[in-house]
């Protein structure tokens, strides 16, 4: 909430600023011409597509300092950018030549001065223009060597945070050689301290970057450097998991067919088990019933049982013809009578 607030009042700012200015063809003040106090910010009576002309009137800009400059429409044409060898002014009016050491230039504008063209050791970098510095409005060469006298130039930024609170961000700068710093207290030039030396500001490190442990470390958006044996100890690590996956997969998959054989064993000896019993209630079922069959005892008891009942079949057939017979011999008995 308090983001948006800040962001909601400072889109209010800028739109009121912009609407106080001034457009092409109206009357400015070249007097008002000006650096802003809190960000040292170029800014004039006439908006950001002109400039405040020495007759008092709000010209189109002749040059421009960044390749997308901001406030233009699309379909409004840029200005040119100013070739090699020269540069483009805060004003943005015109292109003009390089400045040579001694002459003026304006605040941290190290690229309006002429850079030496045979001293390659004097460059740091974004520090500098190749060993030449825009040190209090006047270009100098940064070339002061270790233990000389130095002074600094403090320029206070002042900021805002999200919830409005103000906070001042200073920027010093020397003219001392590369990898060398002046120091604010004793105003002598001193080594640069590296990666992981204590320190109070930026300019103390050789990466420019104080850290707020207050120690020197490696810029913002530095690609990380991976040294030999952190290669070997992730390639060690990585072989050593593959490894040991491998081991537990291969007996995890052992145990599984260990299972699965032993099921299987136990299958087949419970079938086998089972076949074993039915073979063995029929041989012993076969063995009773051969054992009967074969006693001479019983053969005899039943060759007599047979014997019995067929002398018993007989005599009941002989019975029944003696009384046929006896039946007819009375019937004609009683017909002849």
């Amino acid at each position: 909430m308090k983001l948006s607030l800040a962001l909601l009042l400072l889109g209010s700012s800028v739109y009121a600023q912009d609407s106080t200015k001034r457009h092409k063809g109206e009357p400015c003040d070249p007097t008002r011409n000006r650096l802003n106090a809190e960000t040292h910010k170029f800014t004039s009576d006439c908006d950001a597509m002109t400039f405040c002309s020495s007759g008092g009137v709000c010209q189109p800009k002749g040059c421009r300092r960044d390749e997308f400059p901001f406030g233009y429409d699309s379909e409004v044409p840029l200005p040119l950018v100013c070739a090699r060898g020269q540069f483009c002014p805060d004003e943005e009016d015109k292109c003009l030549p390089l400045a040579s050491p001694g002459s003026a230039c304006q605040l941290n504008r190290d690229n309006q001065c002429q850079p030496p063209s045979d001293r390659p050791e004097l460059e740091d970098g974004d520090l500098t223009n190749r060993g030449v510095i825009c040190f209090k409005y006047t270009c100098q060469y940064a070339n002061i060597t270790l233990g000389q006298s130095c002074e600094a130039e403090n320029t206070i930024y002042v900021g805002y945070t999200s919830g409005g609170k103000e906070y001042y961000n200073i920027i010093s700068r020397d003219r001392c050689a590369p990898k060398l710093w002046c120091n604010d207290q004793t105003s002598v030039c001193e080594p640069k301290g590296a990666v992981g030396s204590a320190c109070s500001t930026h300019k103390q490190c050789e990466t420019y970057t104080c850290n707020t442990n207050k120690f020197c470390a490696e810029p913002p958006g530095t690609p990380l450097r991976i040294r030999v044996w952190q290669y070997m100890v992730t390639g060690a690590g990585i072989t050593f998991l593959m490894v040991a996956m491998s081991i537990a997969l291969f007996m995890n998959h052992k145990r599984s067919r260990a299972k699965r054989l032993r099921e299987i064993h136990a299958y087949f000896k419970e079938q086998t088990s089972y076949r074993n019993s039915i073979i063995s209630m029929h041989t012993n079922a076969h063995s009773q019933f051969s054992i009967y069959s074969d006693t001479p005892s019983c053969h005899g008891s039943l060759a007599q049982f047979g014997a019995a009942a067929e002398e018993n079949l007989e005599e009941d057939e002989d019975d029944d013809r003696r009384g046929l017979l006896e039946q007819r011999r009375r019937s004609h008995r009683d017909d002849e009578l």
